[in-house]
């Protein structure tokens, strides 16, 4: 299994409330991370929807939704890399 993890994204705006669990609680400013494992299913012909983490770093809580699922709730957000000011942080 290979875990594959995102650059850290901060939120900068929120563009409409959402009601989805967890993502309700998401505010301007939180720091969020998205994860994913890559792994060999049990039958090698089959493809299974790709499921995603959403890691709120700030909050420090997280869900796992399919990918369809996750971009439809990253509508209700404006999300931006997360710019390092630290050079030594780098």
């Amino acid at each position: 299994m290979i875990v594959l993890n995102s650059e850290v994204y901060v939120i900068s705006e929120i563009k409409r409330k959402t009601r989805a669990k967890v993502f309700e609680d998401w505010r301007v400013g939180d720091r969020v991370q998205f994860s994913t494992e890559m792994r060999r299913n049990s039958s090698y012909s089959t493809v299974y929807a790709s499921m995603f983490t959403a890691i709120n770093l700030t909050q420090g809580t997280e869900i796992t939704k399919s990918q369809t699922e996750l971009v439809n709730v990253l509508r209700s957000f404006e999300i931006v890399p997360e710019v390092v000011t630290d050079v030594d942080a780098a």
